[in-house]
Parts: C-alpha cells; sequence; structure tokens
C-alpha cells in the first residue's frame, strides 16, 4: 500500500533530487523507514497535506496512521461560527443616522487562535467606515464580541451595506469574509 507514503512524496518532490525518482526512492527505502518518517511527519501538522496528496493518499494515510487529513480545499469560513452579527440605527433628521453593530465570532476549529475580527461598512452615500476588534486578554481568543460599535466617524446615509470578518493565526493575519448585512431606511 504506498499510497500511505503520501506525505513524504510531497516532501520529496518539493526538494526536487537530482538523480532519482519518487518511485525509485520509495521502492529502494525500506517500509520501517518510510512509515517512522511519514508517522513524524503526521505528528507535526497532517491539516496542511490535503490539498498536495491525492485522494487515493489521503485515505491511504488516514486508514493507515489513523489521521485526519481532509481531502483538499475547504472553505477558510468554516475555522469561524458567527453570530448576532446585527445592525442598529440612530435618526439625527435629514435622512443621517448613526449606525451600531453587534457580533460575536468564535474559533470553530477549536485551536482558540482568532486573532481579530472586523466591520467593514458603506454608507449610500459613499461613506465608508472599519472598526476592528481583538481579544481583550493576551495575543489569541477563542471568542471576540462586539456591542455597539460604529465603524463610522460621522452620520450616514442609508442603506448601509457591511461586512463581517475574522482572522485567525491560520490566516496568518488576513482577514476572512464571514456574513454581510444591510441597515435599510425605516419604511
Amino acid at each position: 500500500m504506498p499510497d500511505r507514503h503520501g506525505p513524504m512524496r510531497v516532501i520529496f518532490q518539493n526538494q526536487e533530487i537530482p538523480g532519482t525518482t519518487w518511485g525509485d526512492f520509495e521502492e529502494n527505502t525500506p517500509n520501517e523507514v518510510l512509515d517512522r518518517t511519514t508517522r513524524g511527519i503526521l505528528d507535526v501538522n497532517p491539516g496542511w497535506l490535503g490539498t498536495a496528496m491525492t485522494p487515493g493518499e489521503v485515505a491511504a494515510v488516514q486508514e493507515w496512521f489513523d489521521v485526519s487529513i481532509g481531502g483538499g480545499e475547504t472553505d477558510p469560513a468554516e475555522r469561524f461560527t458567527a453570530s448576532g452579527f446585527d445592525g442598529t440605527r440612530e435618526s439625527l433628521g435629514d435622512g443621517e443616522y448613526y449606525i451600531y453593530f453587534d457580533a460575536t465570532v468564535e474559533d470553530a476549529d477549536t485551536d482558540d487562535d482568532l486573532t481579530a475580527i472586523r466591520i467593514d461598512a458603506e454608507g449610500a452615500d459613499g461613506t465608508s467606515g472599519s472598526i476592528e476588534g481583538t481579544p481583550s486578554e493576551g495575543d489569541t481568543a477563542a471568542t471576540i464580541e462586539f456591542s455597539g460599535v460604529d465603524p463610522f466617524s460621522d452620520p450616514v446615509s442609508l442603506p448601509v451595506n457591511a461586512t463581517l470578518s475574522a482572522a485567525d493565526s491560520d490566516s496568518n493575519g488576513s482577514f476572512v469574509e464571514l456574513q454581510q448585512k444591510r441597515i435599510d431606511p425605516p419604511s
């Protein structure tokens, strides 16, 4: 069952070792050595291998080594759970409003590495604003909340379109879009 050495194939092929091929290397190396090395690779972090290996290799590695790898691209937003993303408006008259947002983002992949959440918003008059929240303690957290935050420094015209995003250690600080919200004028 040579597919179980897929993690080693990925690393081997990325090294471009001259004068040999993966097939030759795998054939001439004892399975015990290949298994021990593969186990070491999997102990580090098997998740990244899902996109680099073939589906057959993923299945063989998961069965032989009893690990979960993930069989390909996953939606980055699945690392987060967003709830309570809502906005309220406070009228100032003349069609201008202060806008306040609430939102909670939890780390869905349970490694508690949430680094920030952000709301980007734009009003009908082209005014844009953004507000970012970080963990209350430490560099990362399992949950970050917004309560009554205003991404604008001045009143805006409705409708307002807003986007809730989050970042974690897995995304190296890049924000992943989670939900959108529209606040319309009163009817």
